[in-house]
């Protein structure tokens, strides 16, 4: 339970960085280390941490309003691009 509170928090958090304007250079560095995050945990293989990510994580960002959101998913990984297309 405490991953999906977790995640959910975390995906707010990105959504809250300007992933939009490639000139602030912080944001651009948290969300490229976060969109890693999700990667690293989809790429442990535990069933777990996957159904976390789909649920709390993607789910989150995937419905969200925040114009934002759409240059967040498009810095996705491989394994992270691969789940998502299977939510949408």
């Amino acid at each position: 339970m405490l991953q999906h509170v977790l995640l959910a928090d975390f995906a707010r958090f990105l959504l809250e960085k300007d992933a939009c304007d490639p000139t602030n250079t912080t944001d651009a560095s948290i969300i490229a280390r976060g969109v890693a995050a999700i990667e690293a945990l989809l790429e442990s293989n535990d069933k777990d941490l996957g159904n976390a990510v789909a649920v709390s994580f993607l789910e989150h960002t995937f419905q969200s309003t925040e114009g934002r959101a759409s240059c967040i998913t498009e810095q996705f990984l491989p394994r992270t691009k691969e789940m998502l297309s299977r939510l949408a």
